[in-house]
């Protein structure tokens, strides 16, 4: 009875927060559709009171369903998952690039000379730095030769993020 189809027979929480959906019924009054107020990874409760009743008048079951919707946000932290030439690796070319991979893509618009350096000691080596379109991997290029039998440091601060704008996991390496 579609009289019967009305927004007080229809109880939706998100967690503890009473939503009030908007109710549409399909033209033959087989399917109804509570739109509006969902929330991605908040687990949701439906609640349909038995007031609603067929087209000869008859009492429907009362009924509850507990879901989830969408994804839940993230909130991952992204790290330096590997780097190369590795740490500690010697005999590298003095005109040689270091890439570093990430646990997952990264926005390329926080990779910044700030942001990700390479490092002599504390004083930085000019370089130039290109982001992978993915955002997986970034490499540093020094703008010259690098100096002989000279430890150098790549490091990539907590202002990288990743596209939801979780902070990176600050990293250092040799």
């Amino acid at each position: 009875n579609p009289s019967t189809v009305v927004a007080a027979n229809f109880i939706l929480f998100a967690g503890t927060t009473r939503l009030n959906p908007s109710i549409t019924r399909s033209a033959d009054n087989m399917t109804v559709t509570l739109r509006g107020g969902l929330q991605a990874g908040t687990v949701h409760s439906l609640f349909v009171a038995s007031r609603i009743t067929d087209v000869q008048g008859n009492r429907g079951a009362e009924f509850s369903s507990t879901f989830t919707a969408g994804d839940p946000p993230d909130a991952t932290q992204p790290r330096v998952a590997a780097v190369r030439p590795g740490s500690g690796a010697s005999g590298i070319s003095v005109q040689k690039c270091v890439t570093v991979f990430f646990s997952e893509p990264v926005n390329p618009a926080t990779i910044t000379a700030a942001s990700f350096k390479l490092m002599v000691g504390a004083t930085p080596v000019a370089a130039t730095a290109v982001v992978d379109p993915e955002g997986t991997s970034a490499t540093l290029c020094p703008d010259a030769a690098l100096s002989f039998n000279t430890t150098h440091t790549v490091s990539v601060t907590t202002a990288v993020q990743d596209p939801a704008g979780n902070a990176m996991q600050s990293f250092s390496s040799r």
